[in-house]
């Protein structure tokens, strides 16, 4: 609850209770290691996040966890290696696509990139990051109508990231003197 309304230091006071009472229990430590990647404390993050692969290691949230917060320090080899385990252990994470094309994005790997979140959003349709970063790939090929209908898709679901797309095309239209 301290987690979701965004109380960190409650949250982990919280975690740290339970962790004295259950020393071994998976979602206490998944709990301190994705509370740490939120306040920006990603050694702490690691450290809990490895201790909760260790105790359950065919789980893929922590293995997915720990890839976003090597994407996080801008460690994009270290991301891609955790978010591909994870998909081994289940082949249907949206979210672990969307890392790996969101890392091939940094790597200037547009065309994996692509793939990789198309694949996000064929597992979820509904996934405002990843169409986002979809349509921003279409305006670096320069595919102006395809960014667009990404947009017009992401209009209906999410204001917010339409709006961060819509300043993107913006930008790059004008970089290209297209009207």
């Amino acid at each position: 609850a301290y987690y979701n309304s965004a109380q960190y230091d409650e949250a982990l006071q919280a975690f740290s209770k339970a962790r004295e009472l259950e020393p071994d229990l998976y979602d206490v430590y998944l709990g301190i290691g994705k509370t740490y990647m939120t306040v920006n404390k990603s050694k702490e993050a690691l450290d809990a996040l490895n201790r909760a692969v260790h105790l359950q290691p065919k789980n893929p949230r922590g293995v997915l966890t720990i890839g976003f917060v090597y994407a996080t320090l801008d460690m994009p080899a270290e991301a891609k290696e955790y978010f591909t385990k994870a998909l081994a252990i289940n082949p249907h994470l949206a979210d672990a696509y969307y890392g790996l094309g969101w890392m091939s994005i940094k790597e200037k790997q547009y065309g994996n990139a692509k793939v990789m979140l198309e694949k996000a959003l064929a597992l979820r349709s509904n996934y405002p990051a990843a169409r986002f970063e979809l349509g921003r790939i279409y305006l670096l090929a320069k595919d102006f109508n395809k960014a667009e209908q990404e947009y017009e898709i992401l209009k209906k679901t999410d204001r917010n990231w339409a709006e961060k797309l819509a300043k993107e095309i913006e930008r790059f239209k004008a970089h290209y003197g297209v009207l």
